[in-house]
């Protein structure tokens, strides 16, 4: 639970709860502004950011110095500081064009596993390696390294489990990676010399 602050359902389900939020140690049900907007995960971040305490009931509560520290992340937010998680290409961008400014796509595959026969979709985060939730927390603390690019990178990371496995001799690109993270970096040129810079309060463009 100390992961999670709060919890939403897509799309929204008429007569059922559609979110949870984490008050005092206790999850409490909700209903956050889901039939509200646009059935893309595109427009429900940009809602967030426009509307925080819609989406986290627990803001109007926080009084403390500690949740005061909470309380004022979240009212501060912005599209771009907002992080999307998914494994479907189509949650990255709405049909009218409206784009996620940065996500991590968590890839799936299909394979032979063990006595299991033929199984698809398979993958996700720490699937092969326990070093994928590592790179996942580096690139929400410095996206600027995940700068979306026109190119491939191969690296060997180490890990825990690196003892286990065999060094790598060939490489075979494939182009369906098991975890593709993108960060769209403003077209604002003050961005790439001033290190206080910030968007405006204004509509986000450029992205």
């Amino acid at each position: 639970d100390e992961c999670f602050d709060a919890i939403w359902t897509l799309p929204w389900r008429k007569g059922l709860p559609n979110g949870a939020y984490l008050e005092a140690g206790e999850w409490i049900f909700f209903d956050p502004p889901v039939d509200k907007v646009s059935d893309h995960k595109a427009y429900v971040i940009k809602d967030i950011a426009a509307r925080p305490k819609e989406w986290f009931p627990q803001l109007a509560g926080h009084k403390s110095s500690a949740d005061s520290e909470f309380s004022g992340e979240l009212t501060k937010l912005s599209p771009a500081s907002i992080v999307l998680v998914d494994d479907q290409q189509a949650n990255f961008q709405s049909d009218r064009g409206v784009k996620v400014a940065r996500y991590a796509k968590v890839s799936r595959y299909n394979a032979h596993y063990h006595d299991l026969g033929f199984i698809k979709d398979m993958g996700g985060i720490g699937a092969h390696d326990d070093n994928d939730f590592s790179l996942l927390r580096e690139f929400v603390e410095q996206p600027w390294t995940c700068c979306e690019v026109i190119k491939c990178r191969c690296v060997e990371m180490p890990s825990g489990r690196t003892e286990d496995h065999l060094p790598v001799r060939i490489v075979a690109f494939d182009f369906d990676e098991t975890l593709t993270m993108a960060t769209f970096m403003p077209d604002d040129q003050q961005f790439k010399t001033d290190i206080a810079w910030e968007p405006s309060d204004e509509s986000i463009s450029g992205w």
